[in-house]
């Protein structure tokens, strides 16, 4: 019989949030192949008796390329019926899923797609920051902050100059010059906001102004992963701990 693979998107961290599709989906599945920030006891609680295997990747820390990873699909997919392929947040959002999806198609492999809770929106929500508010943004910009020869983003370049909230992702490496950034462009007053482990236990929070941001940048690392907020919607953030209160506690987040 053809082989299925089913590209689940696992949510921002937090198990509670990968939806009861994908909890059916991995319950039925022979093999699950796991990214870096899946939750662990998710994998081992709902595919107890399939053949679960790691091939994440996180920046500096790759495991596998990305084309390794795709062979390992295929070859998994020869070997089992039910093939899922579990990627944190959700898999068409940054996570090269499509790459995968595609590499499966052409292989002529069944590709089932589930959507998982991104981290663009409900990282931020978690911490009571809405990206987008009436009267305050009606808009907002998601990117990451290098591009894929990892330089700084040209779209984030233009992102800065407007007017609307601005959302980084994987932008931990680059604070200190996306703070730099903002400040050329006038905007060293601007609330901005950082939200490490976003939905986990280990989540923390700060905000402050661009220039508050560059200064403490220069001192402090930290943690990963983690989320760039930009935007006056920042001040309508929750009061939540300081990020550095904690942490000594999470610098093992960015191992």
């Amino acid at each position: 019989m053809t082989p299925n693979l089913t590209l689940i998107g696992a949510g921002p961290g937090d198990p509670d949030l990968l939806t009861i599709k994908a909890v059916n989906a991995i319950q039925n599945a022979d093999c699950v192949l796991f990214d870096a920030l899946v939750d662990l006891e998710s994998v081992q609680k709902y595919a107890a008796d399939a053949e679960c295997i790691f091939v994440g990747k996180r920046a500096g820390y790759a495991h596998l390329s990305q084309e390794e990873i795709n062979q390992v699909i295929l070859r998994k997919c020869g070997e089992h019926k039910e093939v899922v392929r579990l990627k944190g947040g959700d898999p068409l959002i940054f996570g090269r899923g499509h790459e995968e999806w595609k590499a499966a198609e052409e292989a002529g492999i069944n590709v089932t797609y589930i959507p998982g809770v991104s981290s663009v929106t409900s990282v931020p929500g978690l911490v009571g920051l809405p990206v987008t508010k009436r009267g305050v943004a009606s808009s907002f910009w998601v990117g990451t902050a290098v591009d894929q020869q990892r330089n700084f983003s040209r779209d984030l370049v233009w992102a800065i100059h407007a007017n609307c909230t601005v959302v980084i992702l994987m932008g931990i490496g680059k604070i200190q010059e996306i703070s730099h950034r903002f400040i050329q462009a006038g905007k060293g007053d601007l609330p901005i906001a950082v939200i490490a482990s976003g939905s986990t236990s280990r989540q923390a929070f700060w905000k402050g102004t661009v220039n508050e941001l560059a200064k403490v940048a220069l001192t402090e690392k930290f943690p990963k992963p983690g989320i760039i907020v930009a935007g006056d919607v920042v001040n309508e953030a929750v009061e939540a701990p300081n990020l550095f209160q904690t942490i000594n506690q999470l610098h093992h987040v960015s191992a």
